[in-house]
């Protein structure tokens, strides 16, 4: 259900980094997330996700071990 995805103020975008040259050198893996606030009274679709970096309100690394 899509419109599931239309409540909230906020949009979360998620990126793994889990290259295999990180792995062979037995390095850690994890994710880049940022979240961006959702663009007022636009539907939710691929474009509310390609925003630039003036709508980023936070950002971060997770790590895996």
């Amino acid at each position: 259900n899509d419109s599931a995805f239309a409540v909230g103020n906020f949009i979360a975008v998620f990126d793994p980094l889990d290259g295999s040259k990180n792995i062979d050198a037995s390095l850690p893996v994890g994710s880049i997330f940022g979240i961006y606030k959702k663009i007022p009274g636009k539907s939710v679709d691929d474009q509310t996700f390609l925003q630039d970096g003036s709508g980023l309100v936070a950002a971060g690394y997770c790590l895996f071990s």
